[in-house]
């Protein structure tokens, strides 16, 4: 499976963050030949890490107020390296995505422009911008493109 293919792979697991027992729980799908890393983040800074390793689940302890939780899952397998942030709240255990900034969600969404997946990436505008109108939607998908070029140029500098 080329890097391409590899990152499309990854997106589509099915990841889910629960809490039991006073642990957060994370968990994946299991991918053959992939190592599995997890950071705890609370208020958008880091808490907690793990090191890579072959079980695709990981525990944390309860430590922070749930609701400013977030997990990013990290999955490696030889160069191939992917990370995909997952944002939640707790209400009865079940999983809601909560309100994230326009430079996380295009930080997140910005893959889906490297690989030209184009069909989800529109997607996903569309789901996050419905309420908006033509022109703002429109704004919106300047900015990220404005962002993806910064980013490309910060890339190539450092």
């Amino acid at each position: 499976m080329n890097s391409n293919c590899f990152n499309c792979h990854i997106r589509a697991l099915r990841r889910n963050i629960n809490v039991v027992d006073g642990y957060i729980i994370a968990t994946t799908e299991k991918v053959e030949d992939v190592e599995y890393a997890f950071y705890l983040y609370s208020n958008r800074k880091i808490i907690n890490k793990t090191t890579y390793g072959s079980e695709p689940i990981c525990y944390f302890d309860l430590n922070v107020p749930i609701e400013s939780v977030s997990i990013k899952f990290f999955y490696i397998r030889k160069d191939d390296k992917v990370t995909i942030k997952k944002y939640w709240i707790d209400s009865n255990s079940l999983e809601y995505l909560i309100e994230i900034t326009d430079e996380d969600f295009f930080e997140d969404n910005i893959i889906l422009l490297e690989d030209k997946d184009i069909f989800t990436l529109i997607r996903n505008f569309q789901n996050r911008y419905s309420s908006l109108s033509n022109k703002l939607r429109a704004y919106k998908y300047v900015q990220f493109i404005n962002y993806s070029k910064n980013k490309d140029k910060s890339l190539i500098n450092s």
